[in-house]
């Protein structure tokens, strides 16, 4: 077992389900979204994946160092337009947890 140095703080999970007539142009979305937080002081990763079973559900995964940092990327001038922007289209539901991280370690599992 190998500790991780840059272990987030915050690991925050957030669902979207959206129109089926609007996953495209969410995807899109989530994509110029995430490449924008990665940027982002205080970000270690965003993730966005469509999911398999249902194309218009997505499933966002972030790492932040702190509540500090989640809340300027919240709220600086990008994200709440690129925000604006998703909300026009057909989000039926959404979901965001956080989830406080003490620590992590790589785990090597059988070939």
């Amino acid at each position: 077992m190998k500790l991780n140095q840059s272990t987030p703080a915050l690991l925050v999970k957030t669902t979207y389900q959206v129109n089926p007539g609007d996953a495209e142009a969410f995807k899109n979305i989530t994509q110029r979204m995430a490449e924008d937080a990665r940027q982002r002081e205080g970000n270690a990763f965003l993730l966005a994946a469509q999911d398999v079973s249902n194309p218009a559900i997505f499933h966002l995964t972030e790492g932040w160092e702190n509540q500090q940092a989640i809340d300027k990327h919240v709220a600086n001038e990008d994200f709440q337009r690129v925000l604006a922007e998703a909300m026009q289209l057909r989000i039926e539901s959404r979901s965001v947890t956080v989830f406080e991280v003490s620590r992590s370690y790589d785990v090597n599992l059988p070939a």
